[in-house]
């Protein structure tokens, strides 16, 4: 089986921005432009939790911002758009242009970078700047000297020091050596590493590169956005952190760091000990923080093509939230009900007789069976073992519209009053009798809902059905 969880590739990329699927659209234009609003060393902190979808996020603003940056600069023949089909990309323009009215003049150069990935390292520098070089190197004229000699300093320093094979920062350093003698008009490498042993030196060897990489973009801010902090081992967390503070701060630099700000307290602590004070050490850090809102469950039924006053959007929306679903967890909840509970909405389907009763539970049951699941394990097996009447009560106080559910749950060929009465109170008694009747194996008191039966039988049924038999 596939992984259900959309990676950020450029082609969901594109598919994202271009029908909106996470109603992020105008959080990307607003994030943007109070990017634009910064100035000198800034660095902010994207908040959100594990799954919310930062990445995504990151990688959206990367794009617009760097499609923006080509159409402003100057001389510069790169094009944003080269990975994807005529037809999607022309597509992805045209959303672009729409969108960025309000920034249409932003000249800023977005670089991602991936700490996670990077974090087997001994030193998180290296990895970064020569991220910062090959996401650079393109839109830069190979004429350009200066750039050309400050960066294969800055290579030809780490590929000396660096303990053990890393053979691809040390691959550029020769591509680009004899670039380096040329600018130069002589050869002074040894001089280079040497002037490494030297802190400040080496400090002003970075500050001339950042200056000279502004320089070469047409003058532009540089925004770095540093990705998946809070995943890393506490080493390179913490060591990454205290290079951008102390080496890493430039007046056209603005770094960006998506986390989850509570693990990467986490993540401090491991590194000082538990009693060291990780939120305060965070904020020493940074100079802004920003929090990501997080995206329902209705935007992407939406995308699917579900109304947002139908049953199933209100019911799957209500769920997600009730649970505190993250994006990726939402993902996975949604594959799972389009492929074993929705056919189930219709009834007869596939010519197969599906009962009231049955086709109740498949409506109403299922999919708080399956949020349980990924929500509450624990809780989920309470429930199916004829335990967990709390459980539903609590669902049902949750939501404003769950008594509307409720009676909505019993299709457009069923008796809403026949079924649950005309009152929330009477809604409940009912609905306590039919929970009990089929997880606990109650006895069912035929009289109530006039020739309507429940039995423990209806568990097998639905288990079976949306596989997820214990």
């Amino acid at each position: 089986m596939k992984s259900t969880v959309v990676e950020p590739t450029t082609d969901n990329l594109a598919d994202s921005i271009i029908n909106d699927k996470f109603k992020r659209n105008s959080d990307e234009i607003r994030f943007l432009k109070y990017l634009k609003e910064l100035e000198g060393p800034y660095t902010v902190a994207l908040d959100g939790k594990w799954g919310t979808g930062k990445t995504f996020y990151v990688k959206e603003a990367n794009l617009i911002m760097n499609y923006l940056w080509k159409k402003n600069a100057e001389d510069n023949d790169s094009k944003v758009c080269d990975e994807l089909p005529p037809d999607i990309g022309n597509q992805l323009k045209n959303k672009l242009d729409e969108i960025s009215q309000d920034i249409i003049d932003l000249k800023q150069y977005g670089i991602y970078y991936d700490a996670w990935k990077n974090d087997y390292q001994s030193n998180p520098l290296y990895s970064l700047i020569l991220t910062i070089i090959e996401q650079t190197k393109m839109n830069i004229h190979k004429s350009n000297f200066d750039f050309m000699k400050s960066a294969t300093g800055i290579l030809l320093i780490l590929s000396q020091f660096l303990p053990g094979p890393y053979s691809e920062i040390i691959g550029i350093g020769k591509q680009l050596v004899d670039m380096y003698k040329k600018a130069r008009n002589d050869d002074k490498e040894a001089d280079i590493l040497n002037s490494a042993k030297n802190e400040k030196k080496l400090n002003s060897e970075i500050q001339e590169f950042f200056s000279q990489l502004s320089e070469a973009l047409s003058g532009s801010r540089i925004v770095i956005f540093i990705d998946e902090l809070d995943r890393c081992n506490p080493q390179f967390a913490v060591r990454l952190l205290e290079q951008l503070k102390h080496y890493l701060r430039h007046e056209n630099i603005t770094f960006v760091l998506s986390v989850d700000t509570m693990q990467l307290q986490h993540t401090i602590k491991k590194f000082y000990g538990e009693g060291y004070d990780g939120s305060l050490y965070i904020d020493k850090m940074v100079d802004d923080k920003i929090f990501l809102r997080e995206i329902r469950a209705k935007y992407l039924l939406e995308a699917d093509g579900h109304q947002s006053d139908e049953y199933y959007t209100i019911l799957i929306n209500d769920l997600a939230r009730y649970f505190g679903f993250s994006l990726r967890v939402t993902e996975k909840f949604l594959d799972r009900m389009r492929k074993n509970i929705l056919p189930y909405y219709v009834p007869h389907h596939n010519n197969l007789y599906v009962s009231d009763e049955n086709y109740f539970c498949l409506r109403f049951f299922a999919p708080i069976l399956l949020a349980l699941n990924y929500g509450d394990p624990n809780g989920y097996n309470d429930f199916v073992n004829g335990n967990g009447w709390e459980i539903l009560q609590n669902l049902m106080m949750s939501s404003k519209d769950s008594y509307k559910l409720l009676r909505k749950s019993v299709g457009p060929f069923g008796n809403e009053t026949k079924w649950f009465g005309t009152t929330n109170d009477e809604a409940l008694d009912k609905l306590h009798l039919i929970y009990m009747a089929v997880f606990n194996d109650s006895e069912w008191p035929d009289s109530i809902t006039n020739g309507l039966s429940f039995s423990g039988d209806l568990k097998d049924f639905l288990l079976k059905n949306i596989q997820l038999e214990k």
